[in-house]
């Protein structure tokens, strides 16, 4: 099930109206697909150079597929890998075996299973996309934390009685705010006593003022309509409080300082560097090296493999020219 204890139906695409939510994925999804990449080859005593002949060179820097840029490949996989925890490409291929494209699959549409070769014994993972089968070395995979191996946990779904109380959070600000932020209270009379049906007119036609924007209830002469002794309902009243730490929350989640997402209180510009390198090298460096080891396994040939990598500049960000 996708309801959450709060009452709030949290899925990967219902959590991005959560604007915490929404500005954590797009902070990452915006960092990572800006980074330089390139692909490195190892020339021992010579050093290192960039491998602007290999054939996958032009894929992965510029065009991973017809149907997106890098930046949007890059972008989309990072969306699909915080909100899922997997991101998934198929690696299409020439008739020579080389990879030509990476097309991108939703998660939902894949399923992932370990298998172990009868005759080989060699255990294996294979995909299963909308019914036909892959071998583990023709899918990109970017797979976040896992407890088995084959699929990513996603935030989403193990977080989502916390991504739902700042939803529901959010809800609630609304309707108090669209009440104009009128307060509760109890009418009134020192001696009068109503039956059922006056008790009826004497309630609609008070709030049909009171409740309406900008306007103002009438009550009969010697009826009075007093406010609750706190300023406003017990909940009303924790409402900043908590959706001040439901953010905090959902920020922890994702491994992000809230200062990164614009909540920039109590942050000032001699810290803001560091925070940014703090990220970076805490948060961001695990997935990239995630994706730099993913292609390394899946698009070098084997006699390229000890010489050949993928490398993102991760640092580049921190530079007035990241070029």
């Amino acid at each position: 099930s996708a309801n959450s204890k709060s009452g709030v139906v949290v899925t990967p695409e219902t959590s991005l109206q959560y604007s915490t939510v929404f500005a954590c994925v797009d902070l990452y999804a915006s960092t990572i697909s800006q980074l330089p990449i390139n692909i490195l080859k190892d020339e021992g005593r010579k050093g290192k150079s960039k491998a602007v002949d290999h054939d996958q060179y032009y894929l992965i820097r510029k065009e991973p597929h017809k149907l997106y840029s890098r930046v949007q490949w890059t972008k989309l996989m990072i969306v699909h890998y915080m909100l899922w925890g997997d991101g998934f490409s198929i690696i299409q291929r020439n008739k020579f075996g080389r990879p030509t494209g990476y097309l991108i699959q939703m998660p939902y549409e894949v399923k992932v299973e370990k298998i172990q070769d009868k005759n080989t014994g060699e255990i294996a993972l294979w995909y299963n996309v909308k019914g036909k089968v892959y071998h583990s070395d023709d899918i990109i995979h970017f797979s976040d934390l896992s407890v088995d191996g084959c699929r990513g946990v996603g935030r989403i779904e193990q977080q989502r009685e916390s991504i739902g109380l700042g939803i529901a959070l959010r809800d609630f600000g609304n309707e108090l705010i669209s009440s104009s932020g009128k307060t509760m209270g109890y009418i009134h009379h020192d001696s009068k006593k109503l039956d059922r049906d006056g008790y009826k007119f004497l309630t609609e036609s008070f709030m049909s003022g009171y409740g309406s924007e900008s306007g103002v209830g009438v009550l009969p002469q010697g009826w009075k309509y007093t406010p609750f002794s706190h300023p406003m309902p017990p909940a009303s009243a924790e409402y900043m409080a908590s959706k001040g730490f439901s953010k905090n929350e959902v920020c922890s989640i994702f491994r992000t300082n809230p200062f990164l997402i614009g909540y920039s209180e109590g942050v000032n510009n001699s810290v803001a560097e560091n925070i940014m390198r703090h990220w970076l090298s805490s948060s961001v460096s695990p997935i990239i090296t995630m994706m730099e080891a993913e292609w390394d396994r899946k698009v070098f040939r084997e006699s390229e493999k000890k010489t050949h990598y993928v490398k993102y500049n991760l640092f580049a960000m921190l530079k007035t020219d990241p070029v």
